[in-house]
């Protein structure tokens, strides 16, 4: 059996705080132990670093506002992803960093 994909669901809230939160991070759990994918679901920023990016096959926002993460985190981010790494978003994931030009790009 082929190793599965790991996806970091990151769930942050900096602005409006979702209930739905919860109820996501287990059916998107749910979904991907059907399909052979890892998730790990976080409400920590710091997971947004190349060292630990690196153990990922994707990320994931259901994440609102402006969240704290450094410059560097930023650029963590986007190397990851120009990598040929995955980046989703949900529903709040489009409220999100709304003053980081790139992250509009991305989302």
């Amino acid at each position: 059996q082929a190793q599965p994909k790991r996806v970091l669901f990151l769930t942050h809230s900096a602005g409006f705080r979702h209930d739905s939160i919860p109820v996501a991070r287990a059916m998107l759990a749910q979904a991907g132990s059907r399909v052979n994918v890892e998730v790990t679901a976080s409400e920590d920023v710091q997971m947004l670093r190349r060292e630990v990016l690196a153990g990922f096959d994707a990320v994931f926002f259901y994440t609102s506002g402006e969240l704290p993460i450094s410059a560097q985190q930023k650029q963590d981010l986007l190397d990851f992803v120009r990598s040929g790494k995955g980046f989703g978003g949900a529903h709040s994931a489009t409220d999100t960093l709304y003053s980081w030009p790139e992250y509009g790009e991305l989302i």
